[in-house]
C-alpha cells in the first residue's frame, strides 16, 4: 500500500485548524497495535527485563537513573534489537481471524555515562516504541465492509539522567527526555470510507510526527552488600495527531466526511511505575524479581470514532471500547563464571505480559457489533528469556532473546569502558 502517497494526497486538500485534544480513534489499524515496554539492553533483556533493582550499568538512565551512581568508569552504550511481530486482525464474521506477519530492526539503545565521587550523568537515545505492519481483513464478511490497513509507528526518547548518593547505600536519580513519536496509517475500504492518521498537524507539509517532554525518577536503596532494592516512575508522554476519512469523488480527489479532519486526536504513551528486588546468593550468582504496574487505560480514556460526526459536545466517543492496567511480573536471574580468563555470563528469566490490546467490553448492539468484532482479541502472554555475555578488560558484548506467542525480540549490546 502506497502509504505516503495517500498522505500527501490528502494534505493538499486540507487546512486544519486547533481542536482539544481527544484519545486514540477506533481505527481498525489501531486493534493490532502491540506495546513492548521491556528494559534496554541485551543484560535485562536475557533476565526476563527485570532491572529495577540492580541498574547497574548504563541502562538504568532509563531502566532507574538511580543506579548510574554505581557505575566507577565512564562508559558508551549501544544496543542493536530485531523485534519478529504476529499480529491477529479479524478477516470474517463469526469472528475469523488470520495472522499477519512482520518484522522491525535498528538502534534500541544508545548512551554515554560520568560518573563522578557521589553522582553520575548520562545521555541516551531509547527507542521504546517500534511497531508496523500491514493486512487486508474482513472479507466476503456480513457485518464488516473489506479493508486493507497499513499502519507504522515509532517513538524515540533522548534523554538526560542524573542520579546522586544521598546517604550510604541509598541514590536518587531522575532524568529527562525529548519524546519524539511518528505515526502514520491508512486503512482504505472496497466502495466505503478511506480513514488515515498522522501525527502532528495534518496538512500541506506535515511530517507525521509529534514531540513531549516525559521523566523519569528512581530510588536505590541497598541494606546489605547481598540485597538492593529499586523504585521507578515513568512517564509516558501525550502526542497529538490527526484522524481523517474521507471518500474519493473521483480517483484523484478526496472529499472530507463527517466534519473530518479531527485534528488533536491523543495518542497517551502509557505510564508506569514499579518496584524491584536484587538479591546476590553468592559472588556469581544473583536473582532479580520486579513488579510494575502499567497504565495502559493511558490510551483509551475519551477514545474517539473515526468515522462518526462530533456530537453537540465536541467529540463522538466510543462506548464499550478501552484497555484495562496490567502489572507486569519478571524474574531473571545470571550466572557468572568467573575463573576464567574472560568471565562468561549465562542468564535466563520470563515474565507476564498482562494483555493489552484495545478490546470491546459490554453488551453488543446493532451499532457497535462491527468495533465488538474488530477489537476482540489478546490475552495474557508468558515471555521465555535466555541471554549470554563475555567480559574483557575494558569490554563487554551481550546478547538475548525473548519469546513469546506474539512476537520475539533478539538484542545485541556492546559496553566500553575507560
Amino acid at each position: 500500500m502506497k502509504k505516503n502517497t495517500l498522505a500527501l494526497t490528502v494534505a493538499t486538500v486540507l487546512a486544519c485548524t486547533a481542536a482539544p485534544a481527544f484519545a486514540i480513534t477506533d481505527e481498525e489499524g489501531n486493534a493490532s497495535l502491540q506495546f513492548s515496554f521491556v528494559p534496554p539492553g541485551a543484560r535485562a533483556l536475557g533476565m526476563g527485563g527485570a532491572f529495577i533493582g540492580l541498574a547497574d550499568d548504563a541502562t538504568a538512565a532509563y531502566t532507574n537513573p538511580a543506579g548510574l551512581t554505581q557505575l566507577v568508569n565512564s562508559e558508551v552504550s549501544a544496543e542493536y534489537r530485531n523485534s519478529r511481530f504476529s499480529t491477529e486482525f479479524i478477516a470474517g464474521d463469526l469472528p475469523q481471524y488470520d495472522t499477519a506477519n512482520s518484522r522491525e530492526d535498528g538502534l534500541g539503545f544508545l548512551s554515554y555515562v560520568m560518573p563522578f565521587d557521589n553522582w553520575a550523568i548520562a545521555v541516551y537515545r531509547h527507542e521504546f516504541l517500534r511497531y508496523s505492519t500491514d493486512f487486508i481483513g474482513a472479507e466476503d464478511s456480513v457485518l464488516l465492509r473489506r479493508f486493507a490497513t497499513d499502519i507504522d509507528v515509532k517513538g524515540v526518547n533522548y534523554g538526560l539522567s542524573a542520579a546522586f548518593r544521598i546517604a550510604p547505600g541509598f541514590s536518587a536519580g531522575v532524568g529527562v527526555a525529548y519524546s519524539q513519536f511518528d505515526l502514520e496509517s491508512v486503512t482504505e475500504r472496497v466502495n466505503d470510507a478511506d480513514q488515515f492518521q498522522v501525527a502532528g498537524a495534518f496538512g500541506a507539509g506535515s511530517r507525521g510526527d509529534d514531540n513531549d517532554v516525559i521523566f523519569n525518577v528512581g530510588l536505590l536503596w541497598k541494606p546489605t552488600d547481598r540485597l538492593s532494592v529499586g523504585a521507578v516512575y515513568r512517564d509516558g508522554g501525550n502526542f497529538e495527531y490527526t484522524a481523517f476519512a474521507a471518500r474519493y469523488a473521483s480517483p484523484t480527489q478526496l472529499v472530507a466526511l463527517n466534519g473530518f479532519p479531527k485534528d488533536g486526536v491523543s495518542f497517551d504513551v502509557p505510564r508506569s511505575y514499579g518496584i524491584g528486588l536484587n538479591y546476590k546468593v553468592t559472588d556469581t550468582f544473583g536473582i532479580n524479581f520486579d513488579v510494575a504496574r502499567m497504565l495502559y487505560s493511558d490510551l483509551t480514556e475519551g477514545m474517539q470514532s473515526s468515522l462518526v460526526a462530533d456530537g453537540p459536545s465536541g467529540n463522538a466517543e466510543v462506548a464499550g471500547l478501552g484497555i484495562d492496567d496490567g502489572t507486569e511480573i519478571r524474574l531473571g536471574a545470571e550466572y557468572v563464571f568467573a575463573d576464567m580468563a574472560n568471565p562468561v555470563v549465562i542468564r535466563a528469566g520470563m515474565w507476564r505480559d498482562p494483555e493489552h490490546t484495545i478490546r470491546f467490553e459490554g453488551a453488543v448492539t446493532p451499532a457497535n457489533q462491527a468495533n465488538a468484532q474488530i477489537f476482540s482479541v489478546g490475552d495474557d502472554e508468558m515471555h521465555y528469556t535466555i541471554g549470554l555475555g563475555i567480559a574483557f578488560e575494558k569490554f563487554q558484548v551481550d546478547v538475548a532473546a525473548d519469546f513469546s506467542n506474539p512476537y520475539d525480540v533478539y538484542s545485541l549490546s556492546g559496553v566500553y569502558r575507560f
